[in-house]
């Protein structure tokens, strides 16, 4: 930075400080880095200026090393826009500690650029840490309504201990988490075909919503990750349900593709060893969806959310006329 001052440096300096002190940018860095590992701990944030180079070193515990260097990877490789802008370089510090230094290789960039530059490059790493390395994210879904009365879903994104990370018998919310929430939904990305979505009505999470997707004749939706892809699945507790979900399938099932025309899915509808109905969604977008940008997120979210909400309100209005032909078949057999 051969155009800068001393005085010009401290300034800068100074400034790339009160990045870190204000209290909103240090509760969301905090938030962030608390997820990547119990053993983490931010020791050490330093920004050194020389030449036309800045670098954000942070240090780190020793047993959160394997996750920083996946990260580190996704971080150089991952993201289009930093790849040719910044630069990695990993070294082990004393006591065995890991420093991850993070350079901004422009040359001659004023201050206010050299300012903005460092800090998105420190929030990009951290996300690089958090949301593609470390399998939990959380996303809260607020239901409103609008001026007409109708209901709609708001997603807001927030970011939470694995407990299969940490210790599989640990809640990562304790039941007053939730007294303001209407209903949270876990992604993990840990790379294995186990369910990763849970239904809202997972007695160990939001046990006062458990209604918003037990549907008639004992049917419950969930959404999860299968071998091909994200699976909507249907399942019946008892042979009532069972029917229902077969009369569905037989008399209105085509109408379920309608909702995923837009996105060119493609279904197909299995019963499992456990009776449950599951559907098959190929050429599914969110497969290899990487969480790796605030749109990108928000998007993931919105569209979920919507998927979710559609497919409720689809199969709850099946449900409706299958019920009222049974009953109505009742009444008659009744009368006879």
């Amino acid at each position: 930075m051969p155009n800068h001052s001393k005085d010009q440096k401290l300034g800068i300096i100074e400034e790339m400080k009160n990045h870190l002190t204000n209290p909103k940018t240090v509760d969301n860095i905090l938030m962030t880095i608390g997820v990547i590992d119990v053993e983490f701990e931010r020791v050490d944030r330093t920004y050194l200026i020389d030449s036309d180079k800045v670098a954000l070193t942070v240090i780190v515990r020793n047993k959160a090393k394997e996750c920083l260097e996946k990260a580190i990877l996704y971080f150089k490789h991952g993201r289009a826009d930093y790849q040719q802008l910044v630069d990695v370089s990993v070294g082990i510090g004393s006591d065995c500690d890991y420093k991850i230094a993070l350079f901004d290789g422009r040359q001659n960039p004023n201050d206010n650029q050299l300012c903005e530059k460092c800090y998105e490059c420190e929030k990009a790493f951290v996300d690089a840490m958090s949301v593609r390395y470390v399998p939990c994210y959380l996303v809260k879904v607020s239901r409103k309504k609008d001026l007409e009365g109708n209901s709609f879903y708001e997603p807001k994104l927030f970011k939470g201990y694995n407990p299969e990370l940490i210790n599989p018998d640990q809640k990562p919310f304790s039941k007053t988490d939730f007294e303001r929430m209407e209903f949270w939904v876990s992604y993990y990305d840990n790379g294995v075909s186990n369910p990763c979505i849970y239904s809202t009505d997972h007695e160990s999470w939001a046990p006062d919503t458990q209604s918003s997707f037990n549907l008639k004749c004992g049917i419950r939706l969930l959404l999860e990750w299968g071998e091909t892809g994200l699976d909507v699945v249907f399942e019946a507790d008892d042979e009532e349900g069972v029917e229902a979900l077969d009369w569905a399938y037989e008399n209105n099932w085509s109408a379920l593709g309608n909702l995923f025309k837009s996105r060119n899915i493609k279904l197909d509808k299995i019963t499992d060893a456990e009776s449950r109905i599951i559907i098959r969604m190929w050429n599914n977008p969110y497969r290899d969806f990487v969480l790796s940008d605030r749109d990108g997120k928000e998007k993931f979210a919105g569209d979920f959310v919507a998927l979710e909400r559609q497919s409720v309100e689809w199969l709850d209005s099946i449900l409706s006329e299958y019920l009222s032909i049974r009953n109505g078949n009742a009444s008659n057999d009744k009368e006879l």
